[in-house]
């Protein structure tokens, strides 16, 4: 064989292997790889407690959106803005239950009370009544990136 015909027949072999690689990446992608939020900020999660929607507020962020540009927000300390959000506290009754409901794209969802004690269940409101300062922290697949997030709920007497 001389060699143009090993080079032709090298140069079809690449051919062939890249279009079958090509054509099984397209028809079936990678399982590990998810499609960013198409969205300009970090989408809120949802909190609901007792029947009642909570008002949730957004701290600082990082974030990319779905058209590739991206940006970090820095914001004041969570607890300042919520002590100063103008919206008044849910009223729930001594240890109602907190149901969370995490932005879509999810990756990471943490939920902690502000001011409370390690080994206290965040998704119950403590028994005592007061005004208590929640944080959640959300993190996206693929790096598009991570929010904190605070809502107030108001433990009133039986």
């Amino acid at each position: 064989m001389n060699t143009y015909a090993k080079t032709t027949l090298c140069l079809l072999a690449a051919v062939i292997l890249l279009g079958t690689g090509y054509w099984a990446g397209n028809r079936y992608p990678l399982s590990g790889v998810r499609p960013w939020v198409q969205s300009s900020q970090p989408p809120l999660p949802g909190i609901t407690i007792e029947g009642q929607a909570v008002s949730v507020v957004r701290g600082g962020f990082s974030w990319c959106s779905g058209s590739g540009s991206c940006s970090i927000t820095d914001s004041a300390p969570l607890i300042t803005i919520l002590k100063n959000h103008k919206e008044p506290p849910v009223q729930v009754q001594p240890k109602a239950k907190i149901e969370t409901h995490a932005p879509p794209g999810i990756k990471e969802f943490t939920m902690t009370r502000l001011e409370g004690s390690a080994g206290e269940n965040p998704y119950e409101v403590p028994e005592q009544p007061g005004v208590y300062y929640y944080r959640i922290y959300c993190e996206w697949f693929s790096d598009q990136g991570n929010a904190e997030f605070g809502f107030v709920v108001e433990v009133r007497e039986k």
